[in-house]
């Protein structure tokens, strides 16, 4: 199954859960865990590496290419706290449909 799978690459063994739905809850919170953490500040540093090597690398760097910078990095920012919802409720819908076998 997927779960089993994915409990796997988080490095737990499946078999030490009795019921279907405390592999998910479990799966549920090693994602919240790392995605939720981590996911929206890899996302808003993208840009900012992106600006350091470009001045790095001695190109000029003018005040509309920091304000881009400013703006797409709080753009994915914002991206990155919806995303893991989205995925979270992805997981949801598979657990119910495991579940109730549907």
């Amino acid at each position: 199954m997927i779960v089993d799978m994915l409990l796997r690459v988080f490095g737990v063994d499946p078999s030490q859960f009795q019921h279907n739905s405390d592999k998910w809850v479990s799966l549920s919170i090693y994602f919240a865990d790392v995605v939720y953490l981590i996911l929206p500040y890899v996302l808003f540093l993208i840009p900012w590496v992106w600006l350091g090597v470009r001045m790095w690398k001695k190109k000029t760097t003018n005040r509309s290419t920091i304000i881009k910078v400013i703006v797409v990095s709080l753009f994915l920012l914002g991206i990155g706290f919806i995303l893991p919802g989205i995925i979270e409720y992805v997981f949801a819908v598979l657990a119910i449909r495991s579940y109730y076998g549907m």
